[in-house]
Protein backbone atom coordinates (compact mmCIF):
# COMPACT_ATOMS: atom_id res chain seq x y z
CA UNK A 1 0.00 0.00 0.00
CA UNK A 2 0.95 3.80 -0.82
CA UNK A 3 0.66 5.98 2.19
CA UNK A 4 -1.32 9.07 1.23
CA UNK A 5 -1.70 10.16 5.33
CA UNK A 6 -1.04 9.05 8.55
CA UNK A 7 -2.18 10.51 12.03
CA UNK A 8 -0.81 9.35 15.22
CA UNK A 9 -0.99 10.45 18.99
CA UNK A 10 0.23 8.56 22.36
CA UNK A 11 -1.72 6.89 24.65
CA UNK A 12 -1.96 7.18 28.25
CA UNK A 13 -1.10 3.65 28.46
CA UNK A 14 1.87 4.66 26.75
CA UNK A 15 1.28 3.15 23.39
CA UNK A 16 1.03 4.63 20.03
CA UNK A 17 -2.28 4.90 17.78
CA UNK A 18 -3.41 6.00 14.90
CA UNK A 19 -4.39 5.22 11.17
CA UNK A 20 -2.50 5.17 7.29
CA UNK A 21 -4.35 6.07 4.92
CA UNK A 22 -3.53 4.76 1.38
CA UNK A 23 -3.86 6.80 -2.30
CA UNK A 24 -6.97 4.55 -3.02
CA UNK A 25 -8.58 5.51 0.69
CA UNK A 26 -8.05 2.16 2.41
CA UNK A 27 -7.55 2.74 6.01
CA UNK A 28 -5.37 0.63 8.29
CA UNK A 29 -5.51 1.10 12.21
CA UNK A 30 -1.78 0.87 13.94
CA UNK A 31 -1.10 0.42 17.78
CA UNK A 32 2.20 -0.16 18.69
CA UNK A 33 4.63 0.35 21.91
CA UNK A 34 7.00 2.91 21.58
CA UNK A 35 10.49 0.82 21.05
CA UNK A 36 8.40 -0.70 18.02
CA UNK A 37 7.83 3.14 16.25
CA UNK A 38 11.48 4.03 17.35
CA UNK A 39 12.58 1.21 15.53
CA UNK A 40 10.51 1.53 12.51
CA UNK A 41 11.47 5.06 12.09
CA UNK A 42 15.36 4.52 12.14
CA UNK A 43 14.98 1.66 9.44
CA UNK A 44 12.74 3.99 7.10
CA UNK A 45 15.73 6.87 7.76
CA UNK A 46 18.06 4.17 6.66
CA UNK A 47 16.52 3.04 3.66
CA UNK A 48 16.15 6.36 2.09
CA UNK A 49 18.93 8.25 0.09
CA UNK A 50 21.37 10.51 1.89
CA UNK A 51 21.18 13.60 1.77
CA UNK A 52 23.43 16.08 -0.18
CA UNK A 53 25.38 18.49 2.00
CA UNK A 54 25.97 21.15 -0.62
Amino acid sequence: MNIASADFRMTDDGYIVGSMVGEGGRVVGIRMRPDVANEMTRNMLRSGPVASTR
